[in-house]
């Protein structure tokens, strides 16, 4: 009986700190890391797109509904799906409503875990867990009414979206 003990205590602990991998290696929403704007379109009807010059010609698509992130009971009222230059999905960011911010946060930690760093930057909170390997996430909010957000964001690592090169 005490043999299998530390087996099922790393089991357990496994499953309640699981890395940002463990959501986000693979895609977001069912979509696929280096999926395409017309992928993503297909999903995800009715959104609007446009280029974002100030960071490397990268494609916006914005979603506006009623999401969920990690199952959390917290609804998103909009996503923004970036693209590469190459059209290719790199970045998701799930928009919550600023007065969700608080509970958006704890309903996340549950699920990633509370082994974070937070620290402030222009404007900002950021929360931020350890990096998987294929994958990294950041909730952040807004310091004060005048910056109304709140938001998670999620990453694929460099060269590490099935496709890249």
């Amino acid at each position: 009986m005490f043999k299998a003990l530390p087996a099922f205590l790393l089991l357990i602990c496994s499953t309640a700190l699981a890395d940002v991998d463990a959501h986000f290696s693979k895609g977001v929403l069912g979509v696929k890391w280096a999926a395409s704007l017309q992928d993503v379109q297909a999903k995800f009807p009715g959104g609007t797109a446009w280029s974002e010059r100030d960071t490397a010609n990268e494609v916006v698509y914005a979603v506006p509904g009623d999401f969920r992130v990690l199952n959390v009971s917290v609804p998103v009222q909009l996503v923004h799906f970036m693209f590469s230059k190459e059209n290719q999905l790199e970045r998701v960011f799930f928009h919550f409503k600023v007065v969700d911010r608080d509970a958006a946060l704890y309903s996340i930690a549950e699920v990633l875990g509370h082994d974070y760093t937070v620290r402030d930057e222009m404007r900002s909170r950021l929360f931020e867990w350890k990096s998987g390997r294929r994958s990294f996430a950041r909730f952040v909010i807004g310091a004060g009414p005048e910056f109304p957000w709140a938001y998670f964001g999620v990453r694929v690592l460099d060269g590490n979206a099935p496709g890249a090169k």
